[in-house]
């Protein structure tokens, strides 16, 4: 038990001094942040074609996760292994592309081979180093370098500080550049309409709301317990309450143990005296988005859903909250 106490306590100093040397080395990325990072924002705003990153070991991942996160903001991106680039992969790279080459030493050889080769094809060259005296920042158009780092691996060996760091910087290349082209909300949704903002910011409420034939939907003058099986026929918690064929207003179960401490058989109470007034009317052909933002002041779950003035389901808001 003792031994235990002793790992768990090692590992936890281990793990907190190596975050304290990520957090230093982060706040010494600000140096970083000159004209050169704005130039390179603005390279990449613009790009006419695709941002091409490359890179080989860690700087290959990092690289790879750089290009997902370019595309994922709107600007075209993709990854290419420097040693593939020899082999026939650097017809993927065209005069309107920008490549940026990612190398902590700046002297990675398979990135280094393909620099002139890269130069000849692509519109600008942006490398993201460690060392500003280095191949690939001296070939580079433009060259962004960390700056030397110890590692937070126990050998100070392993890519740790270093890929952080770059990956930090190549996050803010993107975020500025994808600021700069004035990528909205509504442009995210659409390369992105698998995910839950996709779908909030693309979908209709008659793509998701439960229709009128799966609701629970009761006669004003009817018992508030013909209402409750109604609503145990459909599974829910809510009934709609129609009064002449237009729907009214809606009853939840808190109204009907209200009703219940009247007359528990629930026989001599109609839904008429139980039932709530629409707090809002949401149209079936409105996003999901727009809904969200009419609501977004009440605590309710349940909204009817119409087209033109005849209801056709049920919006259930606590799907979407959050």
């Amino acid at each position: 038990m003792h031994e235990n106490s002793l790992v768990f306590d090692r590992v936890l100093d281990r793990a907190r001094s190596a975050l304290l040397v990520l957090q230093r080395a982060l706040s010494n990325l600000n140096g970083c942040l000159d004209q050169t990072f704005v130039t390179a924002v603005q390279v990449l705003s613009s790009v006419d074609g695709h941002v091409v990153f490359t890179g080989v070991g860690k700087s290959a991942a990092v690289a790879n996760k750089l290009a997902h996160t370019f595309a994922s903001l709107g600007i075209p991106a993709f990854f290419v292994h420097a040693t593939e680039l020899g082999h026939g992969d650097l017809g993927n790279i065209t005069s309107k592309d920008v490549v940026v080459a990612v190398s902590y030493s700046g002297e990675t050889v398979e990135v280094v081979s393909m620099l002139r080769a890269i130069k000849t094809r692509a519109s600008r060259l942006i490398s993201l180093v460690g060392l500003a005296h280095s191949t690939m920042a001296d070939q580079s158009d433009i060259s962004i370098e960390i700056g030397h780092v110890n590692e937070v691996c126990h050998l100070a060996l392993a890519p740790t500080t270093s890929t952080s760091m770059t990956m930090v910087v190549g996050d803010l290349l993107a975020v500025c550049a994808a600021e700069l082209r004035a990528f909205t909300q509504e442009d995210f949704a659409r390369s992105h309409p698998s995910g839950r903002l996709g779908q909030v910011l693309t979908l209709q409420l008659s793509d998701v709301m439960l229709k009128r034939a799966r609701c629970a939907c009761v006669d004003a003058h009817s018992t508030v317990l013909n209402s409750v099986l109604a609503m145990a026929e459909h599974a829910l918690s809510i009934a709609v309450v129609f009064q002449s064929d237009v729907a009214v207003g809606l009853q939840d179960m808190t109204l009907v143990n209200q009703a219940k401490m009247l007359d528990n058989t629930l026989t001599s109470l109609r839904n008429s005296q139980y039932n709530m007034p629409f707090s809002c009317r949401l149209q079936h052909d409105m996003l999901i988005n727009h809904a969200m933002q009419l609501i977004e002041t009440t605590s309710e779950r349940y909204f009817p859903v119409f087209d033109q003035d005849e209801f056709v389901g049920l919006f259930d808001a606590d799907a979407w909250r959050g």
